[in-house]
């Protein structure tokens, strides 16, 4: 043993040597890195979308007293939704989105060290502010570019409910597609996955599998109630689903995460499985609980 400590450095068996590897710390603490020549232009260009969105109106047209002709609804399972009205899931599915909206921070909040359980859900603020721009702004503008009759405006006047979310009047009435609540609820439950999946690079499957899956359970929720409600139609939810997934975990996939300074590990291929093998059983439970529940 003493020979091999008089040899040179480059000739001592590798065990010998000492690791080179810099830990990064606890992978709970990993954090997105905000850089200004990113933000602005992710900030001015949700925030362009946004105001043309706002801007703009749909086309409207006259609604009968017996309502808009179902025939003119190309897809059957769109067509079997007209006669939903239910004012209860109408109000129940902001109360959902607005859970979906506070997942990301409340998650955040729960997984982060305990010193930074406060901090962690501001660092992501920014983050959720671009990709609820960016998904908005894309469903606010085609809404009115498509300018889609509700569901209700297929109805006749004395069965639709006396409520100001059913007036044939309003301009949003033709804003049938894409689903705003889909949107935005699909935005947080995905920017919450994606974010979960960056910043906690070394947790089990066990739990991605359990974070996609209330993520999926919350978003799917709210969009069958929109539904419910005769407020879209099923193109609708899917359609604003497909924009908030986008929205959702673009932002994150385009930010550093960081560890003490240095880039966090990428989480694996086993890891994106497991988050999208919850949302999937998240997205399935939802659907049987409202085929169990019954019209």
């Amino acid at each position: 043993m003493a020979c091999v400590a008089l040899l040179p450095a480059t000739a001592r068996p590798a065990t010998a040597r000492p690791a080179t590897v810099t830990p990064l710390g606890d992978p709970a603490g990993a954090r997105p890195e905000y850089r200004r020549r990113l933000e602005i232009p992710l900030l001015a260009g949700g925030a362009a979308s946004l105001a043309v969105g706002i801007a703009g109106k749909p086309d409207r047209k006259p609604v009968p007293v017996a309502g808009l002709d179902p025939a003119s609804i190309r897809l059957a399972f769109d067509r079997d939704v007209i006669g939903n009205r239910d004012v209860d899931a109408n109000t129940a599915s902001n109360i959902v989105r607005n859970a979906a909206l506070a997942y990301p921070f409340v998650l955040s909040f729960a997984l982060a060290p305990r010193g930074e359980r406060w901090r962690a859900p501001l660092d992501r603020g920014l983050l959720f502010i671009e990709s609820m721009a960016l998904a908005d702004g894309i469903a606010t503008i085609a809404k009115n570019v498509v300018s889609r009759p509700r569901p209700y405006t297929y109805m006749a006047a004395p069965d639709r409910p006396v409520h100001a979310r059913y007036d044939v009047l309003e301009n949003r009435a033709f804003e049938s597609m894409p689903s705003g609540h889909a949107t935005t609820s699909w935005c947080a439950a995905s920017f919450a996955i994606v974010d979960h999946l960056l910043t906690r690079p070394a947790a089990g499957w066990k739990e991605r599998a359990v974070v996609g899956f209330a993520g999926a359970a919350l978003a799917t929720t709210t969009s069958i109630l929109r539904v419910e409600a005769g407020q879209h139609f099923p193109t609708d939810v899917l359609a604003g689903a497909g924009i908030g997934i986008a929205g959702g975990a673009t932002i994150p996939l385009v930010h550093r995460y960081v560890i003490s300074g240095r880039r966090a590990p990428a989480p694996n291929r086993a890891s994106w499985i497991a988050a999208a093998a919850g949302m999937a059983a998240g997205t399935g439970v939802a659907l049987l609980v409202n085929v169990a529940a019954g019209p």
